[in-house]
């Protein structure tokens, strides 16, 4: 087995096992060796944002977007990274891309008409709660927005 393949395994070993320092340093190694590799960088950017490191895990999601600029999957974490962070208008951006790229990515819906209601914006957020029933008629987070705002 070649070193690259090897040092892949390990990072996602690592991650599997909560190893997150390990899986961290192994990551890096990689991206050392193969700086496009999509996948490793978004598995450590959801690695140091489960870890808090919320500014290292912006700098990899947006090291992907680069690459790939409508990598739906990256767009989302983006997104769920400036809502924790109360970056709300960042937040609407990714997600707002998200529902015109991969329409069928519902929880974009729910993401994006949360933050909406956090900047208090009632009638865009009434609007995409009303477009995730749409899409899932079962959604208890768009129900209960619905119900309150």
């Amino acid at each position: 087995m070649d070193s690259l393949k090897k040092k892949i395994e390990l990072a996602f070993e690592y991650a599997w096992e909560g190893k997150l320092t390990k899986a961290v340093q192994m990551h890096e190694a990689v991206l050392k060796q193969d700086p496009e590799n999509i996948q490793i960088r978004v598995s450590l950017a959801n690695i140091y944002y489960v870890m808090g490191s919320l500014s290292k895990a912006l700098t990899e999601y947006r090291e992907v977007l680069e690459r790939k600029p409508k990598y739906s999957y990256a767009l989302y974490r983006l997104g769920i990274v400036h809502f924790r962070s109360a970056n709300f208008t960042k937040a609407i951006k990714a997600f707002g891309m998200i529902v015109l790229i991969d329409p069928e990515l519902y929880m974009a819906y729910n993401w994006l008409g949360l933050c909406y209601y956090h900047i208090g914006d009632e009638k865009n957020s009434i609007k995409t709660f009303n477009e995730l029933l749409k899409h899932s008629p079962e959604s208890a987070i768009a129900h209960y927005h619905l119900a309150i705002t």
